[in-house]
């Protein structure tokens, strides 16, 4: 008989336990949440990843402040505070990686362009070149004929006084 009655206190005691078990375990805030999977999403980002380390590190440096808090069970404001410093330090790598892109692709450009303007540029040369090459042998050409034409001259002018 004393065994059927410590079965309910027996019950009532596991279910106290279970809940104070729960109870001790440190509630995720939504905005922690979105702070490590934004943070997750930028580490597998390669351009924020590589152009971005500093920002990076220091966003990890929120998130594990905010990670910790968390752990300790601080207010659920202080969490989500340092849970908002981690999402904007994230978004600040994230702005970070893409303009140090957007400049790369900009050098990339302007070495391309000033490649394409060399390249005109030697082209215009090389004509030119082959333009004063060509009045060059045209002279001679016009020269050549002219000396023709003199010693023609000369022929005709030593036959006449013949």
């Amino acid at each position: 008989m004393n065994k059927l009655r410590l079965f309910p206190l027996t019950l009532i005691a596991i279910a106290i336990a279970a809940l104070a078990g729960c109870n001790s375990m440190p509630v995720d805030s939504a905005l922690l949440q979105e702070a490590r999977s934004d943070y997750r999403i930028a580490q597998d980002t390669p351009q924020t990843r590589d152009l971005a380390a500093v920002e990076m590190m220091r966003a990890g440096d929120a998130l594990n402040r905010a990670n910790e808090a968390s752990t300790r069970r601080d207010k659920p404001a202080e969490v989500d505070h340092l849970a908002y410093l981690a999402k904007q330090r994230v978004a600040i790598a994230q702005e970070t990686g893409r303009q140090k892109a957007a400049e790369a692709a900009v050098g990339n450009d302007d070495a391309a362009r000033d490649k394409v303007r060399l390249a005109a540029r030697t082209n215009e040369a090389d004509a030119a070149q082959r333009s004063a090459e060509a009045s060059q042998r045209s002279a001679e050409a016009s020269q050549r004929q002219a000396d023709a034409s003199q010693k023609q001259a000369d022929n005709s002018q030593r036959q006449a006084a013949a």
